[in-house]
């Protein structure tokens, strides 16, 4: 969830977040139903505490970077896929 204009707004999916022992961290939100249609993001942080956030597209780009601190925003194709999904 989060806000926008103060709308409250529904994202309905999963995030994965995994992380190395060399210190670089992922976490992967993919969004099947939001506000912004399906959507996926990617938050990148390495051991130097650099984060990069790679988003799908400009509008949710600065709705995650409006939420959270990255050093670096992306824009670039982000497939997200379950083994398990039909």
């Amino acid at each position: 969830m989060g806000t926008r204009g103060g709308e409250r707004l529904r994202f309905d999916g999963w995030i994965l977040g995994t992380g190395t022992t060399s210190g670089t961290r992922l976490v992967v939100g993919h969004w099947p139903r939001s506000p912004l249609g399906p959507v996926s993001d990617v938050m990148v942080e390495r051991p130097d505490g650099h984060r990069i956030l790679l988003a799908q597209t400009a509008e949710l780009a600065a709705f995650v970077a409006a939420t959270y601190t990255f050093d670096e925003v992306r824009v670039v194709d982000v497939t997200v896929r379950r083994p398990d999904a039909a």
